[in-house]
């Protein structure tokens, strides 16, 4: 009875020794852990995909992620799953098949190998907890349970480097065919793909002829092109024409990149280095510290790690000089890239490798479980559109700030709302080339507007809402013909404070 036992437990162990019963254990783990711990209020760009997605409008400036989500949401909704759940549930889906992607491939990887075994039990264990150092990064934590298209991303990047592994060992073109097809997903996911470039270049380079730089002959061309003519042909040639189909001429142009032009802007020193601390280091600081550690061991993976290096400078070089931080959004294509270029650890740290990665694993896990946790106590603009939904009533049309609180309005309390910082946009840009700009914009649009709304139904003006429009000179103008033509009548408190506007008798 105690042999077959004992027999019982040496099957399961070697079972769970397989790369792919293993992989598949840590995605449902994984899964089953993240949608455990879903936040409950959509973050940055979320609530506007969730409007997209609810509007039929599938062709974001990402163009792979709403019709995923889409799809996602349509076979969730034959088990009664609403469209927001299903839209926060794929995120933790994606996060976690990308760390069972990462993992299955540190397992069976044929150019991307790492000498991890260790001292005492068995190799994979020490594979396993570096995939769970990768799914514990705070960074990871938030957006594998958030309405974000990082997750989705991450998935695509790591299915990538899958696919390059296996192309780098193989002499025939089918594999960098493929390879080239999974890059342009990546990108169609998130277009800050290209900024891994050439990073992702020098790495195939290296693989190829070792770390000395050279021309590239006749083969290695040719599965170069493989591998990036398709993302720059779908990017110039296929890209605007679907965006095209949205009807909006500033998604069929360039936009991503105008955008991230007009971000820019020149940082001080501080800054640069509290967005290092912030963006790159806390947001996975657990990989981090192992890649030092590792990289501290003198072997053959100096190339690799200044590859990464590379790709890390590519990212920050824009990023941080954008105004806005993303809890490590940006970086997180290279938290699989880091994890491939690991080599030989210092033998100290392969003495001390389990209890080292548990004390990381836990240490980040808790921070990042309290950040998305902080997220969703914070007075975010859902709180505001609680708020003024508390104020007006459900049919009243509501002028406020941002567009954000504007589609929680619409959303979560199926409010009417306009929002004047996303007119203001228009309306300054016009105001440069038009003589008299404001005064015939008052009298033939805004005014006749306004009473047209007021004829019919309740409108709101919130505090907020005239503040954007009183700190420009010219739309300052709006506001003072409003108080002339209209009776304002106070209402609210706090972040709902606003008029009820009203004909004058």
């Amino acid at each position: 009875m105690a042999g077959g036992e004992a027999g019982n437990r040496v099957g399961i162990w070697t079972r769970l020794e397989r790369p792919g019963v293993s992989s598949l254990l840590l995605f449902c783990g994984l899964s089953i852990a993240y949608l455990l711990i879903l936040q409950e209020h959509p973050y940055g760009d979320g609530i506007t995909y969730l409007d997209y997605l609810l509007d039929g409008k599938l062709a974001f400036h990402h163009l792979l992620y709403l019709p995923t989500l889409w799809l996602f949401s349509q076979l969730g909704s034959l088990f009664g799953i609403t469209v927001r759940t299903s839209a926060f549930a794929w995120s933790a889906l994606a996060a976690a098949g990308a760390v069972s992607t990462v993992y299955y491939l540190l397992r069976t990887a044929r150019t991307f190998r790492i000498e991890i075994a260790m001292p005492a039990g068995r190799a994979w264990v020490m594979t396993l907890l570096i995939a769970l150092l990768v799914a514990t990064a705070p960074s990871v934590l938030f957006y594998a349970t958030q309405l974000e298209n990082h997750a989705n991303h991450l998935l695509w990047v790591s299915l990538f480097f899958l696919v390059l592994d296996r192309s780098l060992a193989s002499l025939s073109p089918a594999p960098w065919i493929l390879s080239g097809l999974v890059l342009t997903g990546a990108y169609a996911s998130h277009s800050s793909i290209l900024l891994l470039f050439p990073a992702i270049l020098l790495l195939v380079h290296y693989y190829w002829n070792g770390p000395r730089l050279r021309l590239p002959e006749a083969p290695e061309i040719l599965r170069l092109l493989l591998l990036f003519l398709p993302t720059l042909g779908f990017k110039y040639l296929i890209e605007p024409w679907i965006k095209g189909l949205q009807g909006d001429p500033n998604l069929a142009g360039d936009f991503g990149q105008d955008f991230a032009l007009k971000l820019m802007e020149f940082r001080s020193a501080g800054w640069l280095a509290s967005y290092f601390l912030e963006e790159v280091l806390f947001a996975a600081f657990g990989l981090w510290v192992l890649f030092f550690l590792f990289q501290l061991g003198k072997q053959d993976r100096r190339f690799p790690a200044a590859c990464v290096m590379l790709g890390l400078l590519s990212y920050y070089l824009l990023f941080a000089h954008w105004p806005v931080r993303e809890r490590g959004a940006y970086f997180l294509p290279l938290l699989p890239f880091a994890a491939l270029a690991l080599g030989k650890p210092l033998p100290l740290f392969q003495r001390f490798a389990t209890p080292i990665l548990l004390t990381l694993i836990l240490s980040q896990a808790t921070l990042g479980y309290r950040a998305l946790r902080t997220h969703d106590r914070a007075r975010g603009p859902w709180r505001t559109a609680d708020l003024i939904a508390s104020t007006v009533s459900q049919n009243t049309i509501v002028l406020c700030r941002s567009g954000v609180v504007q589609l929680h309005l619409k959303l979560d309390h199926h409010i009417d709302g306009q929002a004047l910082e996303n007119w203001m946009i228009g309306w300054a840009y016009s105001a440069k080339s038009i003589p008299r700009y404001w005064e015939i914009l008052i009298e033939t649009e805004i005014l006749p507007k306004i009473d047209g709304i007021i004829d019919s139904r309740p409108l709101y003006l919130t505090q907020a809402g005239s503040e954007v429009l009183s700190a420009d000179p010219g739309a300052a103008k709006i506001l003072t013909a409003l108080q002339k033509r209209y009776r304002f009548e106070a209402r609210g408190e706090g972040a709902s404070a606003g008029w009820m506007l009203h004909r004058r008798d």
